[in-house]
């Protein structure tokens, strides 16, 4: 009986991608009110293949209705990644109530906020993102919020992640901050001095990890322009793992502490004491 009712079961789902098929490749806009979502709604219901699941989740309202209805298993990580295809005036409120719910896993709303990136121009997913990044209960939402804020082509996003990268109550998020400095574009940074904020944070920043994480992203982002300061570093820095930090980005390698080697250095400013970023 089992079997058959599988069977049953494959056979209609079948059946119902197939319709889902016919309104997703002719953009029906004109379909009976209710008529997709409904479609939706009862292929979750059935034991069917991811692609098949796809399909459903490809149409409007397809998403939301798989996420109001999480009693399938593995089907909440796919409809939240399917948010980013959806109407931002639909995908965008779901998936801030998705982040004010404390029953959903961190899988799941890492994909909802990950396609939040999706929906450039649109000043509610800086808003969501931004919310996420500094008051989530998650630390892993909480980061991904911040990589993704990385990707909006806003001109404030340079001080929103110098803001996450100095005052966030979670080290790691600070991290996450510091890294995504270095993907900034130049149309995003809109004449910030990226570099000069890095630099700042190598000199000024309390946490050493942090200090070493902006050396890494200076080095892996700058090119030959990062040489004379990861130079400076190297010599100069009060802490070791720091100026190891720089070294290594050298190629220079462990047992190789300069610091004191150079008198002529000794009344050469630290770098970026005197940015503002």
């Amino acid at each position: 009986m089992h079997h058959a009712r599988r069977v049953r079961n494959l056979e209609r789902a079948r059946s119902l991608n197939d319709d889902l098929s016919h309104f997703v490749e002719r953009e029906d806009s004109a379909a009976p009110n209710g008529v997709l979502e409904r479609f939706a709604l009862q292929i979750f219901h059935y034991d069917v293949g991811t692609a098949v699941r796809r399909d459903a989740m490809v149409v409007d309202g397809g998403c939301m209705a798989a996420l109001d209805t999480r009693r399938s298993a593995g089907l909440d990580v796919e409809a939240a990644e399917g948010l980013g295809e959806q109407p931002a005036a639909k995908a965008l409120p779901a998936i801030a109530e998705l982040l004010a719910d404390a029953s959903i896993d961190d899988e799941t709303l890492s994909e909802a906020v990950e396609a939040v990136g999706n929906f450039h121009g649109e000043p509610r997913a800086k808003e969501i993102l931004l919310h996420a990044a500094w008051h989530h209960p998650s630390q892993r939402v909480r980061q991904e919020a911040v990589e993704t804020l990385g990707e909006l082509p806003d001109p404030g996003i340079v001080k929103a992640l110098v803001d996450l990268a100095w005052r966030a109550d979670d080290s790691r998020v600070q991290l996450e901050a510091i890294e995504t400095l270095g993907d900034v574009s130049p149309e995003q940074a809109a004449g910030e001095d990226v570099m000069g904020v890095l630099r700042r944070i190598v000199w000024e920043h309390p946490d050493p990890e942090a200090q070493s994480e902006a050396v890494e992203t200076i080095a892996d982002h700058f090119g030959e322009a990062a040489v004379p300061e990861l130079e400076r570093v190297a010599r100069r820095h009060p802490d070791e793992n720091v100026r190891e930090e720089a070294r290594d980005a050298l190629g220079e390698g462990k047992g190789h502490d300069d610091k004191d080697d150079d008198p002529g250095d000794e009344g050469e400013d630290r770098g970026g004491t005197t940015e503002d970023g």
